[in-house]
């Protein structure tokens, strides 16, 4: 497997190969972005493209962006087939990258599955992301008050924060 990172010069060209496979794992991430927040960003050059190339064929894409504060690369979306066959040809090129622009971390946002299976190429997990549907917080609260409560009702019994 060949990885190759795609200049912004080289996007028109190299975006079919990979907006269906980013597609796929935009939907399972939650729908948190679209397609075309993904591409924009990496036409203002905020993101970098990464494909994984088999011969002529396009089995994965990263999207990646560099965090200063975090002194991090961050792979934000991540999309394919056949990992076992690529993930050792990734990570050294991530950390290459990282290290040769001064950078102490690779870190990835990713599914708890996908986690899991790294771990066998090195990667730790050190944090985890939960999320609460705002809907769901709504009907929360409607349940509430059919029981007669309110969110002051519970704030007041909880413990004040430290």
């Amino acid at each position: 497997m060949n990885v190759v990172g795609v200049r912004p010069d080289e996007l028109a060209e190299a975006w079919p190969r990979v907006a269906l496979m980013l597609s796929d794992a935009l939907a399972r991430s939650g729908d948190a972005h679209t397609l075309t927040d993904v591409r924009q960003s990496l036409e203002r050059e905020e993101s970098m493209l990464w494909l994984v190339m088999d011969a002529d064929t396009a089995v994965a894409g990263l999207v990646s962006y560099v965090s200063d504060e975090r002194s991090a690369l961050t792979v934000w979306l991540l999309s394919g087939r056949s990992l076992d066959a690529w993930a050792g040809d990734v990570q050294p090129m991530l950390v290459r990258y990282a290290r040769e622009h001064g950078l102490r971390y690779v870190d990835a946002y990713m599914r708890p599955g996908l986690a899991k299976r790294l771990q066998a190429h090195g990667w730790k997990t050190v944090q985890v992301i939960s999320r609460i549907e705002v809907d769901a917080d709504e009907r929360w609260r409607q349940g509430l008050e059919t029981v007669g409560r309110t969110d002051s009702d519970l704030a007041d019994r909880a413990a004040p924060v430290a």
